[in-house]
């Protein structure tokens, strides 16, 4: 493993999603809190990811059509390319016994185990910034790890989090991008590469 200064790149990507995409979203889940939360078949195309316990969103008190539909854009595209998707593993985080992410961070991490890569939480200490877990923890039986951060439209990119995810890549030989979904009518051009150097101790 090398170690000293990583000089890394973080690629900015965007996603388009169509109005339909986003007003499927606020009925599916105003029809969630209609039902009380109880039947998952309101959330049609998403329900495999609200049913997997590997996300959360559907579960979280800030509820509503206007939160978390990034997210869920963004892993259900994935999972349609063959990628099993987590919002609920936490690489970077030492001890999840006992914690609601346990079970899922430990799945996630039997995956690293099997391709005999270095567990990230064992360098969250080794590195010259403070680690930010990614949005969504992604593996391809193929194509292997990958990590994204999802942003808004308007949202700033962190440093931080550029970085973790340039460790993310360099520990797994991960793919790693910040994708940000925005109306298809909108121009924001096609994303962007960014600095993400770290130093490695």
């Amino acid at each position: 493993m090398r170690t000293g200064y990583i000089d890394a790149k973080v690629r900015e990507e965007v996603w388009r999603y169509t109005e339909q995409d986003r007003l499927a979203y606020e009925d599916m889940w105003n029809r969630w809190r209609d039902c009380g939360r109880m039947d998952t078949t309101v959330w049609g195309p998403y329900e495999e990811l609200v049913t997997s316990g590997r996300f959360d969103f559907q579960d979280r008190i800030t509820d509503g059509p206007r939160y978390y539909f990034g997210e869920a854009f963004v892993a259900r595209q994935l999972e349609t390319e063959g990628y099993r998707c987590w919002g609920t593993s936490k690489p970077f985080k030492s001890d999840t016994i006992g914690g609601r992410f346990h079970k899922e961070t430990e799945a996630y991490r039997e995956l690293i185990r099997a391709a005999a890569r270095p567990l990230p939480h064992e360098y969250a200490s080794r590195v010259n910034f403070e680690v930010r877990n990614p949005d969504i923890c992604a593996w391809h039986p193929a194509k292997g790890f990958r990590f994204v951060e999802v942003k808004t439209n308007t949202s700033r990119n962190r440093p931080d989090q550029l970085r973790s995810l340039a460790l993310l890549a360099h520990l797994l030989e991960a793919q790693v991008s910040v994708v940000r979904p925005i109306p298809e009518e909108w121009d924001h051009g096609d994303g962007e590469s960014l600095d993400a150097s770290f130093t490695l101790f």
